[in-house]
């Protein structure tokens, strides 16, 4: 299969840093496929981006280089990067309570794998229908899912699950078969906060995929742009 891929990050046009981190790297042998990950740091400026790279940098590092199948090659890469960024912020080698969303993707064959802890989102995006394949890991998601409507928008942004902050995780895995012509689309909730999933379709369906991410990102910023936005797009051939 031939993969096609584009990514942008912005800081937005509120905050002075920005924490999320955006990768996508293909396998050269052919044998891993093309990897993915969108990672929002948290735990303010400093600690939200050292956890957002470091998560991006472990699995980047373990997914590569592992003996196992993709699917869990990736699953064993996610939790080896919430070991490490929990450990460097427990012994000084980031800050205190540092975590990140982590949704990372591989593309194997005729096979994405999926490994996802937080609110970042991942799409599929197949001829003229997006759907999306995460589930959002946020204290407001979960109300609402158990039944309960929130009186409030208190909790929406605090997460039930990232990188870093407990020991124990199980994040969510998904496969998903892979058809020529599939656009997969992977973003943090700066732009999906604020760009509509029928706007995301609308955007990406057929276009130059770094067009899609400019005008994305553009999209969000002219409606305040108050967080840091960050998209990565992937399509498949073949």
């Amino acid at each position: 299969m031939r993969f096609v891929f584009s990514l942008l990050s912005h800081v937005g046009r509120v905050r002075s840093g920005n924490e999320d981190c955006a990768h996508a790297r293909l396998d050269p042998t052919g044998t891993r496929g093309l990897l993915v990950i969108v990672a929002d740091g948290l735990g303010g400026a400093a600690g939200g981006e050292v956890a957002s790279r470091m998560a991006v940098q472990t699995i980047d590092d373990i997914y590569f280089t592992g003996n196992e199948s993709p699917g869990d090659a990736l699953l064993k890469a996610v939790l080896a990067a919430n070991a490490r960024i929990a450990y460097a912020a427990e012994n000084g080698a980031g800050s205190k309570g540092m975590g990140t969303t982590c949704t990372a993707l591989a593309i194997a064959g005729h096979t994405a794998h999926l490994v996802h802890v937080g609110d970042s989102r991942a799409y599929l995006l197949r001829a003229a229908t997006i759907t999306r394949l995460t589930r959002d890991m946020s204290v407001w998601a979960e109300r609402v899912r158990d039944g309960v409507m929130p009186s409030s928008e208190y909790g929406r942004n605090q997460l039930a699950a990232a990188l870093g902050l407990d020991a124990v995780l199980t994040p969510q895995t998904r496969t998903v078969d892979v058809a020529s012509g599939d656009r997969f689309l992977l973003c943090s909730d700066g732009l999906w906060g604020l760009v509509t999933d029928p706007e995301l379709l609308q955007v990406v369906r057929g276009a130059p995929l770094d067009a899609a991410c400019r005008k994305l990102i553009d999209l969000a910023n002219r409606r305040g742009g108050p967080d840091n936005a960050t998209v990565v797009l992937a399509s498949v051939d073949g």
